[in-house]
């Protein structure tokens, strides 16, 4: 399924006993606005007695109304940056992914159903198609089982882009069943025609491995210029990791692959003659029963995955499956938990692959995050605080954060937006400065300072100042406010808090 989120994300609120009091004062207002004004009665002796069947005692005679409230604003402060509209004249049908191509001053965006756009990056700028593999793809037949197009999930363009013209797609083929070979990495040709377009006739399959519910389907070339690829689990969520492929290096699955895509060859164990070298120096080169492809494994559905510009580091953001949502920064060679761990809870502790497992470096409860989306690090000009953090994004939550690392700690990780849009893709300008899809809307966004960074400072600090209690130490409430107490055991020796 191309949704990234496949994960549980319970509901949590946190409580203080402000908050808690202000929920009181709330109801106490809703109550008081429903009372007044109050209507006048048809028949209203004194004291109400004698009343006309069916009428209903005056509003006001039954409901005091608070009048004390001197709850305004908010307790928190306003977010550093808000979001914005990037290209108020684009707008897609459900897009998942967004790439650049260096030197020819484009962005890319591709729709989940399988069309792939290009665009000047211009603020007024106007959508060009550039590939239409529902239409255009010559090689479904290929695989006979295979119907149409599923989805797309990757575009990247080679780092000689200008002199040989390449660029590669990940997409997946649909059937009547899961296909084995239904998810292709492959090569294009692009044309010099403006705007550009992918010539179809032009397709090398490089890779196949198996279509599922979890793709990854994310393409990078690294700054040693060896083509990174993501995959999945290839599964639905439950039950968990159910082909149990996330510790096992005998497939492509639940990976991070590195291939040499200017050096075609024969890779050892894999026939017949492929599209692509495996670099000697990738991990597993040699193992018994490995595939050499795999650079790094143990991802349950690598969803958005970057090289830093400045240092090469790799970060993985992996959505989690009911308690975990994760950040890697990957190495050669790292086991990164699935289906072992997820996070720091066990979930299969008997499968465990020929390397030692790596913690993440980041790690989300499902309180704050359900379906990460990976990110990029920040070397843009415009906003000098966030240099150098790796911003990310939750698809479920539909927050941003700005992270900062020590090693393999997380510093801090402050949260520098919430956005109302649900968080596919990153992608970025020629400049460093970050762009971000929202699948929901189909549209594109970016980043600026918020100007009302202020904290409000008429919000109350104290229950005192808040004009719910009469008198705060006797606990007595105003007029019009409903004491209540929760009616549910607090803590398991019967204390309440204070």
């Amino acid at each position: 399924m191309p949704s990234p989120s496949q994960g549980g994300c319970p509901l949590s609120i946190a409580v203080s006993p402000l908050r808690l009091m202000l929920v009181a004062g709330c109801l106490a207002w809703l109550l008081s606005a429903a009372a007044a004004p109050p209507p006048t009665p048809i028949l209203s002796p004194p004291g109400g007695e004698g009343r006309v069947r069916g009428e209903s005692a005056p509003a006001k005679s039954l409901r005091t109304p608070w009048t004390t409230s001197r709850v305004t604003g908010s307790p928190d402060p306003p977010p550093p940056f808000k979001v914005v509209r990037a290209f108020p004249n684009l707008k897609f049908e459900h897009p998942l992914l967004m790439a650049r191509c260096p030197g020819m001053g484009r962005l890319f965006v591709g729709e989940q159903a399988g069309v792939l756009y290009s665009f000047a990056d211009k603020p007024d700028a106007k959508a060009d198609l550039f590939f239409d593999l529902r239409k255009e793809l010559k090689t479904i037949h290929l695989l006979p089982q295979a119907k149409e197009v599923e989805a797309v999930y990757g575009l990247v363009f080679h780092p000689d882009f200008e002199k040989n013209r390449q660029c590669f797609v990940c997409y997946t083929l649909r059937g009547k069943q899961t296909l084995t070979d239904g998810t292709r990495v492959s090569r294009f040709t692009v044309t010099r025609a403006d705007p550009p377009r992918i010539d179809p006739a032009s397709e090398e399959i490089l890779l196949t491995f198996l279509q599922g519910g979890h793709n990854g389907g994310d393409l990078h070339f690294g700054p040693d210029r060896m083509l990174y690829i993501s995959t999945g689990d290839a599964a639905a969520p439950n039950p968990p990791d159910p082909l149990n492929t996330g510790q096992d290096i005998s497939d492509l699955l639940s990976s991070i692959l590195r291939i040499d895509v200017d050096h075609p060859g024969e890779p050892k164990g894999v026939s017949p003659r492929v599209n692509y070298a495996v670099p000697k120096d990738n991990p597993f080169v040699g193992m018994k029963g490995a595939r050499p492809e795999v650079w790094a494994y143990g991802f349950r559905n690598p969803w958005r995955m970057s090289f830093d510009p400045q240092t090469g580091a790799l970060f993985v953001g992996d959505v989690g499956w009911e308690l975990w949502e994760s950040v890697h920064r990957v190495e050669k060679g790292g086991n990164y938990g699935w289906a072992a761990m997820e996070g720091p809870q066990p979930i299969k502790p008997e499968k465990v692959g020929p390397t030692p497992i790596r913690p993440a470096l980041i790690e989300l409860p499902h309180t704050l995050a359900c379906s990460v989306t990976g990110g990029r690090v920040y070397r843009g000009q415009k906003f000098p605080e966030l240099r150098g953090a790796y911003v990310f994004g939750d698809w479920e939550t539909r927050r941003l954060w700005a992270a900062r690392f020590e090693g393999d700690r997380t510093k801090e990780m402050p949260e520098i937006t919430r956005p109302s849009v649900r968080i596919v893709a990153f992608g970025e300008d020629k400049d460093g400065e970050l762009y971000f899809l929202d699948y929901d809307g189909g549209t594109i966004h970016t980043i600026e300072r918020n100007d009302a960074t202020a904290k409000n400072a008429e919000f109350p600090t104290r229950l005192s100042q808040t004009g719910l209690f009469a008198d705060v130490k006797a606990q007595t409430p105003e007029a019009g406010v409903i004491p209540f107490a929760v009616n549910s055991r607090q803590w398991q020796d019967g204390a309440t808090t204070e």
